[in-house]
């Protein structure tokens, strides 16, 4: 039937928005997946693209978070051709099903609740593993490693960029892990990513920090010896601007 992706403009800190709660909650407690890209036009396309499949393949909607900084880029992208669907409205208009079983009331939505846990759950981790909607910049090596949402992408290259570490490019020498689908989290990519480090700091804008409680969940459980910093040198709320990422 298609994908639906919602467009969230999270102006979170000193943006234009009231509300300064997080959509990270909302996507936890609903099953919604959650995107986060790189504040770049190819990266925010190639988002919107990934988040029309990552739906339809796991049977769930899946949000894509905007945010201040990225509301304000310039640049440009290749645009590709367009798609005729498998189904059009025309089809489905010609020949419509009914399925009860998609009614959101009881007992129907008992076994939706199930079927987020067995079934979209695993689809969900499956489609952004093969398809690396995550990334891996930097060294292979390294004692130390970085891992943050696709948002703060620019925000830490150019703090690294000011430490010498990072040149304009994005070019460094400092292992970083760059979550542009911030929900679900997959276990195994930051398991090997973490992988002969020390430690690794975590830098999620905005609070609770659940993307750090995740992460520190998945090393104890897999017995990892590798530290895992963040809030406590970072601001527990408010927007990571320049001066506090330096």
């Amino acid at each position: 039937t298609g994908g639906a992706l919602i467009i969230v403009g999270e102006d979170y800190g000193e943006g234009s928005s009231i509300m300064q709660e997080r959509s990270h909650a909302f996507a936890m407690k609903s099953q919604v997946w959650l995107l986060d890209p790189r504040p770049n036009l190819p990266s925010i396309v190639k988002a919107v693209e990934d988040g029309f499949e990552l739906s339809e393949i796991s049977n769930t909607p899946v949000m894509l978070q905007v945010r201040i900084r990225c509301c304000h880029v310039h640049g440009h992208f290749i645009a590709k051709d367009n798609k005729r669907p498998p189904m059009t409205v025309a089809d489905a208009l010609d020949a419509p099903r009914r399925d009860t079983g998609r009614i959101v009331l009881p007992p129907a939505s008992f076994l939706h609740e199930k079927e987020k846990v067995q079934k979209r759950w695993p689809a969900a981790v499956d489609f952004i593993a093969k398809n690396k909607i995550n990334e891996f910049f930097g060294s292979d090596h390294g004692s130390v490693g970085i891992v943050m949402q696709g948002g703060m992408y620019n925000s830490v290259i150019r703090a690294l960029q000011r430490l010498g570490l990072a040149d304009i490019y994005g070019d460094t020498d400092v292992p970083l892990y760059v979550l542009n689908a911030v929900y679900p989290l997959i276990d195994d990519e930051f398991l090997s990513f973490c992988e002969g480090k020390q430690s690794v700091l975590v830098v999620e804008e905005g609070q609770p920090n659940y993307i750090e409680q995740a992460f520190a969940s998945m090393l104890h459980k897999a017995g990892r010896g590798t530290r895992l910093v963040g809030k406590e040198h970072l601001p527990m709320a408010g927007e990571y601007t320049g001066q506090v990422m330096l």
